[in-house]
Parts: C-alpha cells; structure tokens; sequence
C-alpha cells in the first residue's frame, strides 16, 4: 500500500505529529570525526564551432562534435577530494566544529541536519547506526557527489584494544588526467593536465590516465603494536586515534575510530593525482545469520573507470572507436577526436534492506547472505554473483569494495533497527517536518521508489504526477501554493520503470 499525506496550512500541527516518534538527540551528544569522499558526476566535453567561433559544452555521454565542430577541451565537473574533519554535538542536536549545523529530524536511525545558511534542498537524510557511533550519508547532483563516515570517538583508546584480527578494504581513485593537443601547421605535440585546453592552432587528440585505480581487500592480524597479512608494519596511538604505519616507504598515517572500537576509517587526498578511503574493521569473534535479522540502510558510490574514444575521419566519412590508451590518428590516417565518454556512469545509490534470520535480503538489494567461517565475514548471493562484506564486531556496520573494467564500487550497510518493518508505510517512514516555514518530506528514499502527488485523492494513475528527481530522494521540499493542496503518495517503481 501506498504512503499518502496531505499538506495543510496548519504545519505546526504536522510537527508536532512528526516529533511523537523522534528518537532522542541527546544520544548523539559528543565528539565525531566526519570522513568524507568527493568525486566529480560527470566529464565535460568543450565543442569549438571554427565558422561562428562559437563554444558548448555538453556532459551527455551520447553527444558528440557536430559538423564544423573541433573537441577542443575535456574536464570534470567537479574535484576528486576527501576531507576529515572533526565535529561536536549537544544534547539538543546542534552541530558545530566544521560549518554549525542543526539537527532538524532524528527518527528510527534517520537523522535530519541542515548547515547553517544551507538550503533545504541540499540537506540530505543521513543514518545512525543501532550503536549509535556511525552515521552514514551518501549525496549527489549534476556536478558532484559525496560518500560520508562519520564516527563517534571514544573516550580513550589503548594499543591491546586493537589486537585481534580485522578486515580491510580501500579504494585508491586515481584523478590525474594527461590531454595530448596536436597543431597540424607545426607538426607539434603538447601534453597538458585537465585544466588546461587546446590553443589557437590545435586540436585535442587524446586524453590519458596517469595515476590507476587499485581496490585492496583482505585481513589484517594486529598483535602489539605490529600487524601482518595483507599488509605488514606497525601500529600505535595518538590520544583517541590510531597510527598506522605501513612496512613499505609510505608515512604514518593518524586514522579514525568508533567508540566501540571496531571500525577504522581513513580518508587521503594528494591533489591533482588520487583520492583514497580505507575502512578497516574488527572481525566478529562469532557470527551466525539471525544476529544480521533486522532494517539495514544501503549506501553505494560508484566511480567508473573504462573510458571510450571516438574519432571521425572526414576524408571517408569512416569513424571508429578506441580505448584512453589509443589517440586520433594511430592508425596513420587523418582523424578527429569527436568524442570522450565513461562507458558506465558516476552514480550512488541507496535503500532500506530487510533481513529475516535466515540471512535473506529484500529491498534495495534482494538476494541471500551466508557467512564465510573461516574469518567471520559475509557472502552476498545476488543471482550466482557472490560479493563479500567485512562485518564489524558489534554486528551493524558492514561494507563492500568492488573494482572490474567498469568501475569501482563502494557500498556500506548500516544496521538502524533489529526489528524488521511489518508494513510498507514504516518501511518508507514518511514524515513531515516543519522548517523555516516550508514543508519538508523526508523518508527512507530508495532508487526503486517513485514520489507522486496529485490534487484529489484518486486511484486513477493519470491524476498522479511524478515529482522532479524523486529518484532516490530522500527529502522534498515545498513551499509552493499548490502544496498546500496536494495528496503525496509514495509507491515501488515497476520493473518498466
């Protein structure tokens, strides 16, 4: 059955209706630290017109140069960048440390916070985990998008609190980009960075990736202050946080824990050439499927790798494709490069998960989880595809590291609730929140959810209409006259959809 509300004038009333069931901000009261991944959405191509003088720009990966057009620039259009900074929260839910922030929502681990100045539409739902000392958040428009870690730290941490065997995943995202420039009058080539873009005379021939991507997945064993297995070196503490040091040539690096003491994050940028998360996680002593029975919320980034090049040769009319390791005109003949495209998308993804005792997934996900004995970690069965996931010790936080051709993909659970929705209603948890005097939805969005609304509470599908970007979405705003009169229904996409 579908979620309906209906907007009123009277939205002090509906807040006071959403707060009935609002979990306590003062549980979240303490000292954070926020690690956060950012990746650009898409790649840009610049089009140069040589007969009006004119330039577009286009990020449609079907686009191409037109007739009379030169390729004469690709960028991203945004930075690849982390950032780790530390937060502070007051028992009666205000945010400060980075930009003041406050929480406007906290209910059934969804939580609800607005930046100080921020628009309403760039607030994003984010989840607590059942221990309370994770939350986890995944954003995305047009230009960029963003993974976020944000965990509690404890009040003290000693070097034997961090023997014992723990699981690691990283992904190491290489953001340099080489553009190869050609200026048929000289004969010369140039090499440039991404930044830059091709000169009176020249034309753009190839775009190549310095730095790789590399995906790590393994365990750890840590005993005294040393640790051994996929990686090997030594490991020690700076007040509440972990340092790591590798035994190869790379620096100490000062991580990040949770209170409970069972999940390390870190976050690494080295501009202009790579971007690096790692998440490391004390493994279960004991784990059987029922302990995983309960509502999960998933969280994916996806960052694609396999790049297309296009190239037209206007003497035949014949075009052809290579990969960013070929260029215009390797074959001998006079070519133009027309086009740069990702041959899957950026993108992120997120939804609620149930699982039954029996280790069953639905929601977001659908497909089985089993356990892998020999060190106390997940299998995830989706349809024969078996993808594996280190667990924390206290049993609610797992993640996934993923890299093929394609791309890499990043994808954490965070375990909100041991029980399991009875109902569609409390599987979706639409509420209605009263902010500045707009009216803001917010719920358990998900990627195979659809938000409608409608005038009059009809069954006919012709009197819904879907709302803009409701893919996903995890919170509406409106403040608009029609607002006040509109039925908003919530429903499962269908398999055409």
């Amino acid at each position: 059955m579908p979620t309906y509300q209906k907007l009123t004038s009277t939205l002090a009333i509906l807040s006071v209706t959403c707060a009935t069931y609002a979990d306590d901000t003062a549980d979240l009261s303490g000292n954070w630290r926020e690690l956060r991944l950012e990746t650009p959405a898409a790649l840009i191509e610049t089009y140069y017109n040589i007969s009006t003088g004119e330039t577009r720009r286009s990020s449609d990966s079907q686009d191409y140069a037109q007739s009379g057009e030169l390729l004469v620039d690709t960028y991203y259009s945004s930075d690849f960048a982390t950032e780790a900074s530390s937060l502070s929260i007051d028992a009666s839910g205000n945010i400060s440390g980075g930009a003041a922030a406050q929480i406007l929502d906290y209910n059934r681990g969804r939580l609800l916070a607005k930046d100080d100045g921020e628009s309403l539409a760039d607030a994003s739902p984010a989840y607590v985990n059942l221990a309370k000392d994770i939350i986890t958040n995944s954003t995305a428009d047009s230009n960029s998008q963003e993974l976020s870690i944000v965990l509690r730290q404890p009040a003290s941490l000693s070097l034997s609190e961090l023997d014992g065997k723990w699981g690691l995943g990283n992904a190491y995202i290489g953001s340099a980009m080489q553009e190869t420039y050609y200026n048929q009058s000289t004969d010369n080539q140039r090499h440039s960075d991404i930044s830059d873009y091709a000169r009176e005379g020249e034309r753009l021939v190839d775009l190549h990736r310095i730095e790789d991507f590399e995906s790590n997945w393994g365990t750890l064993t840590i005993n005294d202050g040393s640790f051994s297995g996929l990686f090997s070196g030594s490991i020690s503490v700076n007040g509440v946080r972990p340092v790591v040091a590798p035994g190869d040539d790379t620096s100490p690096m000062t991580m990040n824990i949770n209170a409970a003491k069972d999940v390390i994050v870190h976050v690494k940028t080295e501009a202009g050439e790579y971007v690096e998360l790692i998440i490391i996680s004390k493994l279960p002593s004991s784990l059987n499927l029922a302990e995983l029975s309960g509502n999960w919320r998933y969280t994916s980034l996806f960052i694609p790798i396999e790049m297309t090049e296009s190239y037209y040769n206007s003497q035949t009319g014949n075009s052809r494709t290579g990969d960013i390791n070929d260029y215009a005109g390797s074959t001998g003949l006079s070519e133009e490069l027309v086009d740069i495209y990702y041959t899957d998308e950026f993108s992120t993804k997120q939804g609620n998960i149930h699982i039954d005792s029996s280790g069953n997934a639905s929601g977001a996900i659908n497909g089985s989880f089993s356990i892998a004995n020999t060190e106390n970690s997940l299998l995830f069965n989706d349809s024969g595809d078996l993808a594996p996931l280190y667990i924390n010790a206290s049993k609610n936080f797992a993640y996934n590291f993923s890299q093929d051709t394609y791309g890499v993909n990043i994808s954490l659970l965070t375990k909100i609730s041991s029980d399991t929705p009875e109902t569609f209603e409390e599987s979706v948890d639409l509420r209605l929140v009263q902010v500045d005097g707009e009216a803001v939805f917010t719920l358990n969005g998900s990627n195979d959810l659809k938000i409608v609304s409608s005038q009059t509470l009809g069954t006919a599908a012709s009197t819904w209409a879907e709302l803009s970007d409701s893919e996903g979405s995890s919170i509406i705003t409106r403040s608009d006259a029609a607002a006040t009169s509109e039925f908003y229904s919530v429903t499962p996409r269908t398999e055409a959809e």
